[in-house]
């Protein structure tokens, strides 16, 4: 009897070594084989394979953000809270009003141009137009109530 473990044992060690080495082998051809890696080059839309963009557009209904988007949403918060109401601010203009409205402005047509333009090329439409006004109406009440009602 100790015999048979002993011999099922060395047998399941021995395919379990197998299976690494032959998957070691095949990551290791993969990785540094030029070839394969010129020739099926994957293009990403985002953080996801263009091959899988249909498939999230259909499960989740709503095609999923590229990184040029975050970027452009980022500096467009950036622009619409730091430089423009230090701008206006030095013109005399109070520094809350000019944050409220322009980071909800900058935010909302940002958002709008990378959903509708950088995203999907579908251009200007009623859902460019939905999206930046729900965007600015949306966040411009979040502002005012962070900076004037105190929540």
């Amino acid at each position: 009897m100790s015999y048979n473990r002993k011999s099922s044992q060395k047998a399941r060690k021995s395919r379990n070594n197998n299976l690494h080495r032959d998957t070691a082998h095949k990551h290791a051809q993969h990785v540094s084989s030029p070839s394969t890696t010129a020739s099926a080059a994957v293009k990403f839309h985002g953080v996801i394979r263009n091959d899988m963009v249909e498939e999230q557009t259909a499960s989740a209904g709503f095609v999923p953000f590229t990184f040029s988007t975050s970027a452009l949403l980022l500096i467009s918060s950036l622009i619409g809270a730091i430089l423009v109401p230090q701008v206006l601010s030095i013109c005399g203009v109070s520094y809350e009003v000019t944050l409220v409205q322009s980071l909800s402005l900058c935010v909302a047509c940002a958002l709008g141009y990378g959903r509708y333009f950088v995203d999907t090329k579908r251009g200007l439409c009623r859902g460019f137009f939905l999206t930046v006004a729900i965007t600015y109406i949306l966040s411009s009440i979040g502002l005012y109530c962070l900076l004037f009602m105190g929540f």
